[in-house]
């Protein structure tokens, strides 16, 4: 009897503890989910994209040009211009498909006198070459009015499509967006990312609107809409840029209707592993002449090296180097017409003792960047580089870009030189930059927005030029106050 009452209390004892011990656990477990519930936050979802977006800019310059120099009887230039730019895009709701527009209007406030008036440069208007020589009217210094984007976009997985009028950039047909209003395009782009290395794209741009045009037309920088008109240019690429592995490349064909055949590369490795993160880059392109061949005979090709480094955080150095092969040859009957031949200072034909003549050739051909300064090679400067003149030769350039640790202060630095000698006689030129930028409110990532206000200055020198008895001196100084929203 007692011992089956000690076995009882001791059963009791046990279920007891086990029980307390059951209900620690419990009350444990529940804590402890209750906490996991706590700080487990809920499962993000994508933001849905905005059904409508804008953007846009206000901005002025002021351009003076000082052409006048020893041997140069030139007036010297100035322009001023204002100009408004209104960008909208609506996307239609669960679709890829959006709809956008630009539109951008420049007005000079009369700042340029009579020339101030596109309708005053007309041969019966009152702006007279007594007048427009005095006006700088690459700003232009008339005023512009144009629909430059009107554009519907489809973009879902990977497939890219935009057609109608529209910013398009590549590197010998982009935006050369350095005055009142960028160049504009009228055609079809499709790209398509096939996977994270490799995308591809093609486009047909069959009309454009220049930089100082509110008319999209069939010219281009070397030909005219009425002389020999141009439907345009085809154009397809390749790239390659596998992440994080600092490399990236791509090669591109243009098809530039009845003027030329361009094939262009180029590549960049970075050693992104590195502080200084050093690189190398290059560039290679051939030009044919093609169809009817609307400037002449083309026969091209250019090769080109850059290195770069950031020295410290707030400086990063670079230099450049590009060669366009000569290419000479003789006729009997004199200076050829049928040749794609230099511009700006370069000899290109010269007669001989025994009554031939030779001629010099093979610059580059560029018909939506000649004269604009905003091709891709590395040596091109704010005023001139080796396609703006059309010549072969060689060049240099050094660069610094200086930024504060706030990134409201830049400054470019930058001086090249151009050798274009060839057998005929020699020809040399050189351009030494400084672009300053400051911005009223932070840098961050992506698209500035607020104030700007910036300074580019260049002067250019030139030699051993055949009108020219002594050195010749141009400056070109740029100032621009821009808002961006």
């Amino acid at each position: 009897m007692l011992y089956t009452m000690r076995r009882t209390a001791l059963f009791k004892k046990i279920v007891t503890r086990v029980g307390m011990a059951l209900a620690v656990a419990v009350l444990a477990s529940m804590s402890t989910a209750l906490a996991g519930t706590k700080d487990t936050p809920a499962p993000k979802t994508k933001a849905t994209p905005k059904p409508f977006t804008y953007s846009g800019y206000f901005r002025s310059y002021y351009f003076t040009r000082q052409n006048a120099s020893a041997g140069i009887p030139v007036p010297n230039q100035a322009a001023f211009n204002a100009a408004l730019s209104l960008h909208g895009e609506y996307r239609f709701a669960n679709s890829p498909f959006s709809l956008g527009a630009t539109y951008v209007y420049a007005n000079p406030l009369g700042a340029n006198g009579v020339c101030s008036n596109a309708a005053n440069y007309t041969p019966a208007g009152s702006c007279q070459p007594a007048q427009f020589s005095r006006v700088d009217t690459t700003l232009p210094g008339f005023g512009l009015s144009t629909l430059g984007e009107a554009y519907v976009k489809y973009q879902q997985h990977g497939l890219f499509a935009k057609a109608g009028n529209q910013l398009y950039n590549t590197a010998w047909a982009n935006a050369s967006d350095s005055r009142m209003k960028p160049v504009f395009f009228q055609g079809a782009v499709l790209g398509y990312q096939l996977n994270r290395d490799w995308s591809v794209s093609v486009s047909r741009m069959i009309r454009w609107e220049s930089r100082v045009s509110s008319l999209f037309d069939k010219s281009t920088l070397l030909t005219s809409p009425t002389m020999n008109p141009t439907s345009g240019w085809t154009y397809g690429d390749v790239k390659y840029a596998p992440k994080r592995s600092g490399f990236s490349a791509m090669a591109s064909v243009y098809q530039f209707t009845n003027i030329a055949n361009l094939f262009w590369f180029d590549g960049r490795f970075t050693m992104k592993k590195s502080r200084n993160k050093p690189y190398l880059a290059v560039q290679y392109g051939s030009e044919r002449n093609a169809g009817s061949a609307l400037v002449g005979q083309i026969n091209s090709s250019v090769f080109g090296a850059q290195i770069g480094e950031k020295l410290n955080r707030n400086i990063v150095l670079s230099f450049g180097y590009d060669n366009i092969p000569w290419r000479t040859g003789t006729l009997a009957g004199g200076c050829p017409i049928n040749y794609f031949l230099p511009s700006g200072g370069s000899p290109a034909c010269a007669p001989n003792a025994n009554g031939t003549f030779t001629y010099a050739y093979g610059g580059l051909a560029s018909p939506y960047t000649f004269g604009y300064a905003t091709d891709p090679l590395f040596t091109t400067s704010m005023t001139q580089g080796m396609a703006d003149r059309g010549s072969a030769g060689m060049s240099y350039k050094l660069a610094a870009v200086l930024t504060t640790n706030n990134k409201r202060f830049r400054a470019i630095l930058s001086a090249a030189r151009y050798d274009y000698s060839n057998v005929i006689a020699l020809s040399r030129a050189a351009e030494t930059d400084v672009d300053l930028t400051y911005f009223f409110n932070n840098v961050r990532k992506g698209p500035y927005r607020g104030w700007s206000l910036r300074d580019r200055w260049g002067a250019r020198t030139a030699t051993n030029l055949p009108f020219a008895s002594t050195l010749p001196y141009f400056v070109y100084n740029r100032t621009q106050l821009e808002y961006d929203f």
